[in-house]
């Protein structure tokens, strides 16, 4: 988020990823959870003097995935945009088929 225009985020979400990790039988325990794994949630920040060129666009949250279709949301020129990547459109299809949460999206 080069944070240049007002976030297009609703007041009670923020911006952020996850990583997934791996918990043990006493992780499991102490939390009361049942899988094997925990998704944690961060946001991070890079501050820097150089001049940096932006992404045209970032995705945020999962990439929804079907036989046909991809669906995911994008945070593009200070807006929440939904695309969808149908599997007829070969190349894009196949190209967006890698991406995930956070990867910059060349739209």
């Amino acid at each position: 988020c080069p944070n240049a225009l007002k976030c297009p985020m609703p007041k009670n979400d923020w911006c952020h990823f996850y990583v997934r990790v791996k918990r043990s039988k006493k992780h499991k325990y102490l939390k009361g959870g049942t899988l094997g794994y925990e998704d944690e949630k961060f946001s991070y920040v890079i501050a820097t003097k150089e001049k940096v060129s932006y992404p045209k666009a970032r995705i945020l949250r999962f990439v929804k995935k079907s036989n046909q279709e991809l669906i995911f949301t994008l945070c593009q020129d200070g807006k929440m945009i939904k695309e969808k990547v149908l599997r007829k459109d070969k190349t894009k299809y196949k190209k967006a088929q890698k991406i995930n949460w956070g990867d910059v999206f060349d739209v």
